[in-house]
């Protein structure tokens, strides 16, 4: 098993726990929301105690635990049973919402693409926006992937930021395959 594949696996089992005690408790959950968009560092004793109940440890660095922080809060804007049917944020921002919101969202995300993961929390709390917006359209989005692409976020080849990009301007054929626009 790779280590890529490894760590998919660990951080299943890290989402599984957040699942478990979220459904478990509520209270978890509401605190964890509570503190969408707030860095970890600044976090009140709660939120940092709740997550480190759950966290455990050992699935990232200690220096992007930040990162893991808001994933799992941001991802409690949403019930655990509305986690069935999440997809990335750019993949529902492209499916779901209209002309006028994807044009909303489009000039949002350009904005994030352009920003590091600072100890500041601007681009945290540009993101947690962005999410919310998703949120009151309807769109669920997958706390797991989002987790994945803020860890590999300020990588020097901009690898998530071009991901996202193709995701949200990808042009669908008639047959539902990707057309190729030179």
């Amino acid at each position: 098993m790779g280590d890529k594949e490894e760590w998919r696996k660990r951080r299943d089992a890290f989402w599984q726990r957040l699942q478990d005690a979220v459904e478990r408790d509520n209270g978890i959950r509401t605190i964890l929301k509570r503190n969408a968009g707030t860095q970890l560092c600044e976090a009140d004793g709660n939120a940092t105690a709740a997550f480190y109940r759950i966290y455990g440890g050992g699935l990232v660095s200690e220096w992007k635990e930040d990162r893991c922080f808001f994933a799992v809060c941001v991802s409690c804007l949403w019930k655990p049973e509305d986690w069935k049917r999440a997809v990335s944020m750019v993949e529902g921002a492209r499916k779901f919402l209209d002309s006028e919101s994807k044009e909303t969202f489009g000039k949002k995300m350009k904005v994030l693409m352009d920003l590091p993961w600072d100890r500041d929390g601007f681009l945290a709390g540009k993101l947690c926006r962005l999410l919310k917006f998703c949120q009151s359209k309807g769109i669920v989005v997958d706390g797991k992937e989002l987790l994945e692409d803020l860890l590999s976020w300020d990588r020097d080849d901009r690898q998530i930021q071009r991901k996202w990009a193709r995701e949200f301007y990808r042009i669908e054929s008639d047959k539902g395959g990707n057309t190729n626009v030179d």
